[in-house]
């Protein structure tokens, strides 16, 4: 057979790569692009600028469910095969379209960036190609086809990954105005169902500390006050005489200055006025109110006097990063009040 009436085009390598992601959001674990095509393709007749096979076309599937991807496409042939804009008539020419043979140009040069891939879909791109002239064949030629997930862009709504006490958790993410919330409490283990679901609970920090431990709801209780910002263990330091502090002397600046911040990067315990606005959204000024806006729980509080929990099932309160700054809500009000800083309440992390 001769090759200016028939011939293959190989893949001889795909690769993918998931890289410069939004800063300190990690992917979750087999978060990627993938490829799906055949190997070795049945390509045109000479002469003829044509869609090749349907499973001859790729499928590039983004199943990040944290953002959408950009994607840099190569295509670098042996030979003399070149990029084309057209398909051209006196050499080896290809061209790659998305979709269909009238879609987008992706290979005018060899190299082309395809941006907004959006998260959890397919999206198929088709090569287009011109064969040589009779006579001008060398022999089969090879492309080889490339594919790098170049950016990742992030969106409120999309799920959120990142280390949280040793290990790698992906929670989700609600927009509430022009603000960003997580879906669920620092150290729970699902987005909540109802306003007093426990597994939804998660730690219960004192104000101004780091994600050190402390926060287990399990902890070790002692009564020695932390002379630093960073105690250097992980129990729940109970204070019950004044100024009822977890360290002293007490430090004002924790939080809100960014000083052991439990949430990651880009993220942080909501300021009192923040709390304020948020709460002033809501349908009823109640638990209610809470738990369907954000999904906000009534995990009680850790008691600053011996560590015991109290009114579980009943309040619920959130730290703010103001000094010593909570929210609380029940059945019948909702306030954002001062509390003494070695109570341990539940944390809800919202984007700067």
């Amino acid at each position: 057979m001769r090759l200016n009436r028939k011939f293959f085009i190989h893949v001889l390598s795909v690769f993918i790569y998931a890289g410069l992601f939004y800063p300190g959001i990690v992917f979750a674990a087999g978060a990627s692009i993938s490829l799906s095509g055949t190997s070795s393709w049945s390509a045109g007749t000479r002469g003829a600028l044509s869609e090749m096979t349907t499973g001859s076309q790729w499928t590039v599937f983004n199943n990040n469910s944290e953002g959408t991807e950009d994607v840099q496409i190569r295509v670098v042939s042996t030979g003399s095969w070149t990029a084309s804009t057209d398909g051209g008539s006196s050499t080896n020419k290809f061209v790659l379209r998305k979709n269909t043979n009238a879609g987008a140009l992706i290979t005018g040069t060899n190299s082309y960036l395809v941006t907004g891939l959006v998260n959890n879909g397919s999206h198929n791109f088709g090569l287009y190609f011109k064969t040589p002239p009779s006579g001008s064949e060398n022999g089969a030629h090879t492309l080889t086809v490339t594919l790098t997930a170049v950016n990742w862009v992030w969106a409120c709504g999309n799920n959120i990954t990142f280390t949280y006490r040793g290990g790698s958790v992906t929670y989700g993410t609600i927009a509430r105005g022009s603000k960003c919330w997580m879906d669920r409490n620092l150290g729970a283990s699902q987005k909540a169902s109802a306003y007093n679901d426990s597994s939804a609970y998660g730690d219960y920090f004192q104000w101004g500390r780091l994600s050190d431990g402390h926060q287990d709801a399990n902890s070790i209780a002692i009564i020695d006050n932390s002379a630093s910002d960073v105690p250097g263990h992980s129990n729940f330091i109970v204070e019950p005489s004044s100024p009822f502090d977890w360290r002293i002397p007490s430090n004002n600046s924790l939080w809100a200055s960014g000083i052991n911040n439990p949430c990651p990067s880009g993220w942080h315990v909501p300021s009192s006025s923040e709390w304020a606005t948020e709460k002033a959204s809501w349908s009823q000024q109640n638990y209610n109110g809470a738990f369907s806006s954000l999904k906000l729980t009534v995990a009680g509080v850790r008691y600053y006097t011996d560590a015991t929990f109290k009114f579980v099932n009943a309040v619920g309160y959130y730290w703010t990063e103001n000094i010593g700054y909570r929210i609380s809500f029940s059945n019948s009000s909702v306030d954002v009040l001062t509390s003494v800083r070695a109570n341990g309440f539940p944390v809800r992390c919202i984007k700067y």
